[in-house]
């Protein structure tokens, strides 16, 4: 299923295994939910922010990407 809000489409994701596709470097924040890192796609060499959500407090988990520009 394809959701468009705006001008971003935001789409399901496939399952990957993080080490597999990416680098995960150093923490880049922290907050209520969670914590971001910074990681590199190992292909490509993007770097983007990953957020990590602790499995006890996901009750129900929406996966979306937002493409960048």
């Amino acid at each position: 299923m394809f959701v468009r809000r705006g001008s971003v489409t935001m789409e399901p994701l496939k399952r990957i295994v993080l080490d597999e596709v990416y680098e995960v470097y150093k923490q880049l924040g922290t907050g209520r939910f969670g914590y971001i890192k910074l990681a590199e796609h190992k292909e490509s060499k993007h770097n983007i922010a990953i957020k990590f959500f602790p499995r006890p407090q996901i009750k129900q988990v929406v996966p979306f990407c937002i493409p960048s520009k």
